[in-house]
């Protein structure tokens, strides 16, 4: 297995240039293709009950509209118009959360829109046609802390590979395929080869987060979305025997001060590889109380107050 996972990883490194949104690779006669996300939030509305005994004991103001109205766009198709990687900047409860939350479908909105790659993500019912034609959408991942790194049996490459969901229900040319998309995010998020033949354990404070990085791009990518049938609506079905291309949707990750209790140095070098990873196609959205540590990365700075979006800074 190790074996196996480096050749695929010194393959990519000197057979293929970097993968951007819409460029392709050849491996074993088939051509992969990453998809670039694009990611709106079309008059986002999040409403909590407030009561006066939650006025009267919380620690920050309390207030029916927890978000209103947010209309965001994120994408990296423009390259002179970049918005792939994204700050989320405010007060305690400017909202910040709250948007990842409804992103994520963890807390879907009480009303607006979240719409993935042209497609609506929560609506209350959906039906489709003909569900051979979807295109593979990622299902945002929300990421609020290191992964576990005590594993002392398997690789960090065996760990990315793991984290794709329901492989048992794969052919092997198809688990072949996901090892190959592992072994590319490995290379946008700048996990070197020696780390990724290593243990978690081995990582630095940096290589564990972008560890948890590439662990959260493979479930973005092959993971079901919400309240969709598993073989409907994945990247697998994508992915049969006998098709000439492969298209691999770029992740979507939501941050939740990730980086905000870590030292400059650290969260520069995660910072890299977010930024990497914007560029190939992925979206970004990160909510910090630290933006100097993000600043010169991001494409835009989003400052929240109050529920509601105050300005953007490109």
């Amino acid at each position: 297995m190790q074996f196996l996972t480096f050749f695929i990883f010194v393959f990519l490194l000197v057979s293929s240039s970097p993968l951007s949104s819409g460029s392709t690779a050849s491996f074993q006669g088939k051509s992969l293709t990453f998809i670039q996300s694009k990611l709106e939030c079309q008059s986002v509305t999040q409403i909590y009950p407030v009561t006066i005994i939650s006025k009267l004991f919380s620690s920050v103001p309390k207030r029916e509209y927890a978000i209103q109205n947010i209309d965001l766009n994120f994408s990296g198709t423009d390259m002179y118009n970049r918005s792939s990687f994204n700050l989320l900047v405010g007060r305690s409860a400017s909202g910040k959360t709250t948007i990842l939350r409804a992103v994520s479908g963890t807390e879907p909105p009480a009303s607006g829109k979240v719409i993935l790659n042209g497609i609506d993500l929560y609506p209350s019912s959906i039906e489709y046609k003909n569900k051979d034609q979807l295109l593979p959408i990622p299902k945002p991942i929300m990421i609020d802390s290191k992964p576990d790194c005590f594993d002392k049996k398997t690789t960090v490459m065996e760990r990315i590979i793991a984290a794709a969901p329901a492989q048992s229900e794969l052919l092997n040319e198809q688990k072949d395929i996901i090892k190959l998309v592992a072994c590319e995010y490995s290379r946008m998020v700048n996990l070197s080869s020696g780390e990724i033949k290593g243990l978690p354990s081995e990582l630095s404070p940096s290589g564990q987060y972008l560890f948890g990085i590439a662990i959260a791009c493979m479930e973005s990518s092959f993971s079901t979305l919400v309240g969709r049938s598993f073989k409907d609506y994945t990247s697998y079905n994508n992915m049969m025997v006998g098709k000439a291309e492969i298209q691999v949707p770029c992740p979507v990750l939501l941050l939740d001060e990730l980086l905000d209790s870590e030292t400059s140095a650290v969260a520069s070098t995660v910072g890299k590889g977010l930024h990497n990873l914007a560029r190939q196609g992925g979206i970004v959205l990160a909510a910090t109380h630290r933006p100097e540590f993000l600043k010169g990365l991001a494409d835009q700075i989003i400052t929240m107050n109050g529920g509601k979006l105050l300005t953007i800074k490109k």
